[in-house]
């Protein structure tokens, strides 16, 4: 059998090679030489060179052989992990949440520090509320990227939508923070620091970071959320929320499933939690005159 030629005995046969090629290049000046001094200065050096330059082959600071071999093999890894990536993408936006999974693991098998792929099985286990996963998940790209932006960000919602323990708004901000130290102008991650602010009970501060939102037009693509955080912050500042705020909000909705999603929101007990007893009757009140009317528009929508 034939070995194979690696990075490692590639680089000693050259040290070794140029040893040898340069020692055999002193012995012809020194047989050539008359001068004492000269001979002494090349026996000298020639003792350096056959000490020293076998052994730069073995040095990890040397660089040379050691980056090149890890860049290869690392582009060679992310290669073959990006087919299942891809295919675990189209899974997932799918909605097939177990093919989606076992595709990006085959991705993370072939290839451990292939970040893409451990971001895409953090999406499946928040998609299927399993937050503890989806936070080590995103936690291990972090660890490959530090500076990771979209994994910040999506423990700032993490760290809102969990259940307890999970749930936490001080690491919700601290997360959300971090992304906008990366990407000042990220919407998802604006709105995720103002809801946090708005579960920390820093309904001031939240109002403030809402109402600067939607003056300077810095809004994730759905500005319904965040007239609907505004409106929760002004609520516990003791400003009310009238019908016509609610209008207002629903009319930011983009299309009638987003407005259907948000009647379904100021509908929910917990939700209703969120704004003080003496606007829940107005809130009630407004969800029971919609909901009937947007969920025949769905009706008729469907039988288009």
């Amino acid at each position: 059998m034939i070995k194979q030629l690696s990075w490692d005995v590639f680089f000693k046969v050259l040290c070794g090679t140029a040893a040898v090629v340069f020692l055999v290049a002193i012995v012809l000046r020194l047989a050539t030489a008359t001068s004492p001094d000269v001979k002494l200065e090349y026996l000298l050096l020639s003792l350096g060179v056959a000490i020293v330059l076998p052994y730069l082959s073995e040095l990890s600071a040397f660089g040379i052989k050691l980056e090149i071999k890890r860049r290869v093999d690392d582009l060679t890894g992310r290669v073959a992990a990006l087919p299942d990536y891809v295919l675990g993408s189209e899974y997932h936006v799918d909605e097939d949440l177990f093919l989606a999974e076992r595709a990006y693991r085959a991705s993370l098998e072939k290839c451990s520090d292939f970040w893409p792929a451990a971001l895409g099985l953090a999406g499946v286990f928040v998609d299927r509320c399993e937050y503890d996963r989806a936070v080590a998940e995103y936690n291990r790209v972090l660890t490959l990227d530090p500076e990771n932006v979209y994994a910040f960000n999506n423990l700032a919602a993490v760290y809102i939508d969990a259940d307890p323990p999970i749930r936490d708004p001080d690491k919700a901000l601290e997360m959300a923070n971090r992304a906008l130290d990366l990407v000042p102008s990220l919407g998802s991650a604006l709105y995720y620091k103002g809801e946090a602010l708005n579960r920390k009970g820093s309904y001031a501060a939240a109002s403030a970071h809402f109402k600067g939102m939607l003056s300077t037009n810095a809004l994730p693509t759905q500005e319904h959320w965040t007239r609907y955080e505004m409106a929760i912050a002004g609520s516990n500042l003791g400003k009310g929320v009238s019908k016509e705020d609610l209008e207002r909000m629903l009319r930011s909705a983009p299309d009638n499933s987003d407005a259907r999603d948000l009647i379904a929101r100021l509908a929910d007990k917990e939700q209703q939690d969120r704004f003080r007893p003496t606007d829940v009757a107005v809130i009630r009140q407004f969800v029971k005159k919609n909901r009937a009317y947007l969920e025949e528009q769905a009706s008729q929508a469907l039988a288009q």
